[in-house]
């Protein structure tokens, strides 16, 4: 019975795998000089960056989602002594939220058993005139 479950794990995964590649444009078999060329100057491209990192000390706790989309200088310079740095910047705003894991205080049915008071169930009350 457990061999059947993780075999529809693995189809499950298999068949989500096979959907995601599938959106994917066709690659080709080998690029360009031209092309190469220009997929590698220096200029921004989107990078996945940790929001935690990027803020290390404003918050204790996780952030959701984990990772935002920047624009961020990357690739290589045609000549090896320079270097790709910014040359204009601006901040944005992306909205994210922060969770800090809440701390509850568990009650065990020992505790709330033994420290409650008995009560008499069949108590009749009597009505003063």
């Amino acid at each position: 019975m457990d061999a059947e479950k993780g075999g529809k794990l693995i189809q499950y995964v298999y068949h989500t795998n096979f959907n995601l590649w599938s959106r994917l444009p066709p690659m080709k078999k080998s690029m360009g000089f031209t092309e190469v060329l220009n997929k590698s100057l220096c200029r921004p491209i989107e990078q996945y960056v940790e929001v935690e990192k990027e803020f290390p000390k404003e918050f204790e706790g996780f952030y959701i989602p984990r990772c935002v989309s920047l624009f961020r200088c990357s690739s290589c310079c045609l000549d090896g002594s320079r270097e790709c740095y910014p040359v204009v910047e601006r901040n944005i705003s992306l909205e994210v939220r922060r969770d800090h894991g809440n701390n509850f205080v568990l009650h065990s049915n020992e505790d709330s058993l033994r420290d409650r008071p008995q009560r008499r169930k069949n108590r009749r009350r009597r009505c003063e005139k």
